[in-house]
């Protein structure tokens, strides 16, 4: 077994935690040795709910969009970072979107109001409204946000910036946003993950298959334990892996 594949597998899914520190940084000879035991004495943990759907047991309950997007507050750290993420996380650039189209309304309505003071002619009017309308993006075009996003001013930005922090911190739209969390965002899909990316031949002993579908259309994607929990764990015993499975 690769033991250094095996550790970032687990700390991949989000479950650094059982590493020793020493693994958090270059997987040296000392810290993949240090890991290891760390694993052998307390090992990762399946649970086979429903019989056979694998879950990561005690895995942490997702809050926080930071929790199940692949992102991290770093992407307001300047205007070009966060143009960078819009187009890998749709949810997200539908919040900036919608941020240009608040302060777009705001731009405008102000602009309508020096007019009216101004009292132009309508077609002067007009024209300048329309110019004010076309600095603003299409905000359904990630691209068109994304220039938009470099070229706002400071003070503009902070505020965006404020309010993708905000967001990024609140709890997500379960409803709408769940096609876009990352690989490990609860247990089922941390445990899918992390089999995954384990060799044929080490799923084939523990009788573990990967579900992608039951049938066409189907959202159910898993890692189902084909064999029983006291054999799998004969089994992950005899190859010298770190990992138990235990019933729902």
């Amino acid at each position: 077994m690769d033991r250094r594949s095996f550790l970032r597998a687990v700390a991949g899914i989000g479950l650094a935690s059982l590493l020793p520190a020493s693994a958090s940084g270059d997987l040296t000879d000392v810290a993949v040795d240090e890991a290891w035991q760390a694993l052998e004495e307390a090992p990762v943990e399946f649970v086979a709910e429903n019989g056979c759907t694998l879950v990561v047991a005690n895995y942490p309950n997702p809050k926080t969009r930071l929790d199940l997007f692949d992102l991290s507050e770093s992407c307001i750290a300047s205007p070009r970072d966060l143009a960078w993420e819009l187009d890998s996380c749709p949810p997200l650039a539908w919040h900036v979107g919608r941020l240009s189209e608040e302060m777009k309304e705001e731009a405008l309505y102000a602009l309508q109001e020096k007019l009216d003071e101004q009292e132009l002619p309508k077609a002067d009017a007009c024209k300048q409204m329309a110019a004010e309308e076309r600095n603003w993006p299409d905000a359904d075009d990630p691209d068109a946000l994304a220039d938009w996003v470099g070229r706002i001013d400071e003070t503009s930005f902070a505020d965006v910036a404020a309010s993708v922090r905000a967001w990024l911190n609140d709890e997500p739209d379960w409803r709408w946003e769940a096609d876009y969390f990352s690989d490990y965002a609860h247990g089922q899909s941390a445990a899918l993950a992390f089999f995954q990316q384990q060799p044929p031949e080490l799923l084939d002993a523990l009788g573990i298959e990967i579900v992608e579908g039951e049938c066409p259309g189907s959202t159910y994607y898993a890692a189902e334990i084909g064999i029983g929990i006291e054999e799998a764990n004969r089994v992950a015993k005899e190859m010298a892996m770190p990992v138990r499975f235990s019933r729902g």
